[in-house]
């Protein structure tokens, strides 16, 4: 009779839309301390509900045998040369590979589409035409993303790493590593990111790479009802452990193009069982992952072919690209480690405010009965995010004046002649209706300079500094542009749209431009970073699959580049002693980036490797 129950109990507590609501979350308010504020000597003491649902799950037995007959066996076997576990890996790897240029290709689609029109109706039918392009567009990718994983499949929502560690750490983890989990997360990443929410792909990217990993090397479905007749040894725990870490290490590798950070990610953060030759299988697995990804997406933007087949600009494959080297100095580490305090103590606000607010969600819903309300309740969350963004999106940057892309002459007064600009620098336009400081003549240094070549410099008096050619012009006035040429120096640019009117991969790149000292403002980096705090924080947990990494990285630019703001101003301007170089606001937001991913994420040699991998060609 208590068979039957714990059966009927285990199937209730099983199914894939139910989520567990601690009791203390659902009796406590959203400031009582609970959980998350307890100490880590502190032992937790389950509930009855939480039991049911620990007693419902099995685990693993990844340990070998230790019986005498199982030793003799293992004798007699004769030497194998593992060549196909080799290839499993090497179609683990490739596998990946595609499934991030499909993502890759189709994000930068959404994201093209969305903000090239946003602009061209800005210009043609104003500011409010623009706004019900962008929340109308925004709203469809978001909804339909958030109701793939409120209606259609639960266990996709999230970036999917705890799931995926508590699987490679001997606890079976059902409906989550199957074939719907993986294509409702594809198309529920794609829809979250495009849609502009602040979110990024890296963390569905890992759960995906984990799914991968886990049928490719079984050779079966079940839910296709198929068995292949290939490789059937390596249809058990262990094996299927393995797989499945070299599939998460491939899904960092591919979404950062950096096989050793992968490797090294798996081995710190999602595994506890490894092996010498385990770690050379998935190091070659990442390789194959990078390598597959870099090569299709140098020939495709957006699915457009642009004839470089096999060219790896670094532009494109360096996300988080720095640029040239910058000569280290001992001054250096004394504002590093003042970021790296800076991002602890963030990195636990952010942490603590993200459980708080799940707690808020989790005792709203507990209180519903009826499964479909609460559902609903979940589907309208991120669009309702969505609007608030989009809306912010398009109007903050309203708020701030247009600057000038190129530099002012030695002649001139104001404070750009000490080489840089400042928040009131403008160019008078007749077409733009913000306002402008009195007439300054603007010379630009090289006007046969190729746009091909991404900035446009600036020299004074032998230091050059720049604008990036990918700031976003809002509604300011363009340069004229003729045959891939600046003809004339009256463009403009807006501080805000460059930041908030872009992906989230192209935000990164121009916070971490080098010698671009003064193309942000303290105001804008100021606005900006609150805002996206704490929209970041509030997506995290909602019904959408979505990872952290590009947000964690956006904040700790931002403050990271107010910084090193601060000390080019402290220096009196853009040094041009050598032994001042180092002071560039594009390095400090670097380190900015590095020290938040690890106040939240607790990550230390795997983020090293992954940052400085992504930053420089390696």
């Amino acid at each position: 009779m208590s068979e039957g129950k714990g059966k009927e109990r285990m199937k209730r507590v099983l199914r894939p839309d139910q989520e567990l609501v601690p009791e203390d979350d659902a009796r406590s308010t959203f400031f009582a301390k609970g959980r998350d504020f307890a100490s880590v000597y502190t032992n937790h003491r389950y509930t009855e509900r939480e039991r049911e649902v620990l007693e419902s799950h099995d685990s693993f037995d990844y340990l070998p045998s230790h019986s005498t007959t199982y030793k003799r066996w293992l004798i007699r076997q004769p030497a194998r040369l593992d060549w196909d576990r080799w290839l499993t890996m090497g179609l683990i790897g490739v596998t990946i590979g595609c499934v991030g240029i499909l993502l890759h290709q189709f994000l930068l689609l959404l994201s093209a589409t969305k903000w090239e029109t946003a602009e061209r109706l800005m210009h043609e039918h104003g500011l409010m035409t623009a706004w019900l392009w962008v929340v109308g567009y925004s709203v469809i990718f978001a909804a339909f993303s958030s109701a793939s994983v409120a209606f259609v499949y639960p266990p996709s929502g999230g970036s999917g790493i705890p799931e995926v560690i508590g699987f490679l750490n001997g606890t079976v983890m059902r409906h989550v590593l199957n074939l719907p989990a993986f294509c409702v997360k594809f198309v529920s990443c794609i829809c979250a990111v495009g849609s502009g929410l602040p979110v990024g792909p890296e963390g569905p990217m890992i759960h995906m790479g984990s799914i991968v990993g886990t049928g490719i090397s079984q050779f079966r479905s079940k839910t296709l009802r198929f068995t292949l007749p290939f490789f059937a040894r390596f249809r058990n725990s262990e094996d299927r452990r393995n797989f499945t870490t070299a599939g998460a290490a491939a899904g960092v590798a591919a979404a950062f193009g950096a096989p050793v950070g992968g490797l090294l990610f798996a081995m710190e953060e999602v595994s506890s069982f490894w092996t010498m030759k385990l770690g050379w299988m998935i190091f070659f697995c990442c390789m194959l992952a990078t390598f597959t990804a870099d090569i299709v997406n140098s020939s495709f933007d957006a699915f457009h072919f642009k004839a470089s087949f096999g060219l790896f600009q670094p532009e494109k494959f360096i996300v988080l690209k720095v640029g040239d080297s910058i000569s280290v100095n001992v001054l250096m580490f004394l504002p590093a480690a003042c970021l790296g305090v800076i991002g602890g103590l963030l990195g636990a606000v952010f942490t603590i405010s993200n459980l708080k607010i799940a707690r808020l969600r989790r005792r709203l819903l507990s209180r519903i009965r009826k499964p479909i309300v609460s559902k609903f309740l979940r589907f309208v969350e991120p669009p309702i995010i969505m609007v608030i963004w989009s809306t912010i999106t398009v109007f903050l940057p309203s708020a701030f004046p247009c600057r000038a892309m190129v530099c002012p002459s030695p002649n001139t007064t104001s404070s750009a002649s000490r080489g840089g600009f400042s928040g009131d620098l403008n160019i008078s336009s007749s077409s733009s209706s913000f306002p402008v400081a009195e007439s300054v003549v603007y010379v630009h240094i090289d006007e046969s300079r190729s746009m091909k070549e991404r900035v446009e410099s600036c020299p004074e008096d032998g230091v050059e500094y720049k604008v990036d050619s990918h700031v976003q012009h809002y509604w300011c006035q363009k340069p004229t542009i003729s045959n891939g040429v600046q003809m004339n120096d009256d463009g403009q640019y807006n501080e805000v749209a460059s930041l908030l009117n872009v992906n989230g991969h192209r935000a990164l790149q121009l916070l971490y431009s080098r010698r671009t000292h003064f193309q942000f403002n303290y105001a804008c980096l100021v606005s900006v970073l609150p805002v996206y705090f704490v929209l970041a924080c509030w997506t995290a947990g909602s019904a959408v699959a979505s990872g952290i990494v590009v947000p964690m990285l956006f904040i700790g630019g931002l403050y990271g580049r107010m910084i090193g703001r601060l000390l080019v101003d402290i220096h009196g301007g853009i040094p041009k002693d050598p032994f001042w170089h180092w002071i560039d606001p594009g390095a400090m937001a670097l380190i900015g980036s590095a020290s938040f991913f690890g106040g939240v994420s607790r990550l230390t040699v795997s983020l090293t490797v992954i940052m400085v991998a992504a930053a420089v060609a390696v």
